[in-house]
């Protein structure tokens, strides 16, 4: 199953917990599928794309991410 990750591998990929991916899976419908063993699995792409959208709502990596792209004013009269 190449590029499929187990919960526990994923969550290691996005330093995330596994509680935070089966929240992504039940409350955001995160794709994924049980291998023969019964573990679940996420592909790679997938975790991704779902990771990046946690982090755009994230309130500090929204602040971060103004600052950079200069959308906000700075206070430079210090």
């Amino acid at each position: 199953m190449d590029g499929w990750l187990t919960y526990r591998e994923a969550a290691r990929e996005v330093n995330r917990s596994v509680r935070a991916l089966q929240r992504w899976h039940n409350r955001h419908g995160m794709p994924m599928r049980l291998d023969p063993d019964g573990r679940k699995r996420v592909h790679r792409e997938v975790l991704f794309a779902y990771y990046r959208r946690a982090l755009k709502a994230w309130p500090a990596h929204q602040w971060r991410m103004r600052r950079i792209t200069g959308d906000t004013p700075t206070d430079t009269s210090s």
